[in-house]
């Protein structure tokens, strides 16, 4: 198969690209979830739909069989002071988009801090779970094939899971870790034969009073949540080289064998995957000074995607370092032997700021991320998309019809 990369710019508004979601639906429709600056000038919460415009167009001297019309909506304004928003984005099995994100009340002239879920479907915004005093340290959301709503959130009292049924009118929360450690960087993923897996980071203090880092996977069993330690650390602390982002590099896949698989970063080693062979505590070693395999030592700290194609094949996208000093977005595949490949993207300057990529139904790639001309200056959105060119009909040249010679009449 032939494919070629083409981007487009969903959004054009300062501050697009500093944190974003991408999801796509049966139809092939794209969806994206960001922080944007809007005319006023105030940060808010925005969805975009990229409608795909089935009609042979060029593109860069190519023929593409497929463009976007973007549209957008302000969902929510950011309150005043406020540069970045914890939020997440699923779609439902008819393509509906679900937004949740923090946001706070006024109860009894104190500001309670709360997680709320909004269909955008012109139903009112629903309750989920009252944060601790200081707030949300971490959220992440997923919607499973029976329209069930899985949320992963976590606070100073814990990493917690929020669901609600299709047809039920609350959520329920139950508590997944109860350490009182700090978690975050939370994400969550449900496999098509099952578990419910949540994996996140933990800040911990060292005897030496210096704060560490280690991944942790928990799973949901009949006996309740059992949580596992995937890399013992030291790792990358997951918060990304961004002011704005409230994301890092953690990022889960469940395949259809029920096994779980962890894009993350270590300082040092760039990104790496973790994986297990069985059930707890056979998280895949490298060496008894690193875990998990080695996928890019330019790999950077900031948001990323492990992904799984129809084969269920592994991918991952992320940000890397160049030998320049700037960044580029790049792309790993996981081969039959176990090693990753990897690819670039888009090497323009300074880009690949979280990043969120995703499969549509026909199997192209789609990847949501931030570019910027100068690390001062905030992201804007970008889409990047493949296009199969065996499917294209490239127009041909037109046959030349026979030369008539005219003769004049004798």
């Amino acid at each position: 198969m032939a494919v070629m990369l083409i981007a487009d710019v969903p959004d054009n508004a300062a501050s697009s690209g500093t944190d974003l979601r991408i999801a796509v639906d049966g139809k092939g429709t794209l969806h994206l979830a960001y922080i944007a600056l809007n005319p006023s000038n105030n940060l808010v919460l925005r969805h975009a739909v990229g409608t795909p415009q089935l009609a042979l167009m060029q593109s860069g001297g190519f023929f593409t069989d497929v463009s976007y019309q973007w549209s957008h909506v302000d969902v929510l304004a950011l309150p005043p002071g406020l540069f970045q928003l914890r939020f997440d984005l699923a779609l439902d099995s008819q393509g509906t988009p679900h937004l949740c994100f923090e946001s706070s009340r006024e109860d009894d002239h104190t500001f309670v801090p709360e997680l709320l879920h909004l269909v955008l479907d012109g139903s009112p915004a629903e309750h989920v779970y009252d944060f601790s005093s200081l707030g949300s340290f971490g959220l992440a959301m997923t919607i499973a094939k029976d329209d069930s709503i899985h949320i992963a959130l976590s606070d100073e009292l814990g990493v917690h899971h929020a669901t609600r049924t299709r047809n039920a009118s609350a959520f329920q929360t139950e508590t997944v870790d109860n350490r009182r450690n700090t978690f975050f960087d939370l994400s969550i993923a449900i496999g098509s034969a099952g578990p419910t897996g949540i994996s996140y980071i933990r800040k911990y203090t060292d005897l030496n009073g210096g704060a560490l880092f280690q991944l942790l996977y928990a799973e949901r069993t009949n006996g309740g949540w059992v949580s596992d330690v995937a890399d013992p650390g030291p790792i990358a602390s997951g918060i990304p080289p961004s002011p704005f982002s409230a994301r890092g590099t953690n990022s889960l896949v469940v395949d259809t064998h029920g096994v779980p698989h962890i894009a993350y970063c270590i300082h040092g080693l760039g990104i790496r995957h973790a994986t297990r062979t069985a059930g707890a505590g056979s998280w895949v070693a490298a060496g008894p000074l690193a875990f998990g395999e080695a996928v890019d030592a330019a790999g950077q700290p900031g948001p990323a995607t492990i992904l799984l194609d129809a084969s269920d094949s592994l991918h991952i996208a992320y940000q890397a370092n160049v030998p320049a000093g700037t960044t580029e977005l790049r792309f790993a595949t996981r081969t039959t032997l176990g090693g990753w490949t990897t690819t670039t993207l888009d090497p323009s300057i300074n880009c690949g700021w979280s990043i969120s990529a995703a499969f549509d139904p026909s199997a192209r790639l789609h990847v949501g991320y931030g570019v910027s001309p100068s690390t001062l200056v905030a992201p804007v959105s970008k889409h990047l998309f493949a296009v199969d060119l065996s499917r294209i009909p490239f127009p041909r040249p037109r046959p030349h019809k026979p030369v008539v010679i005219l003769r004049r009449p004798e």
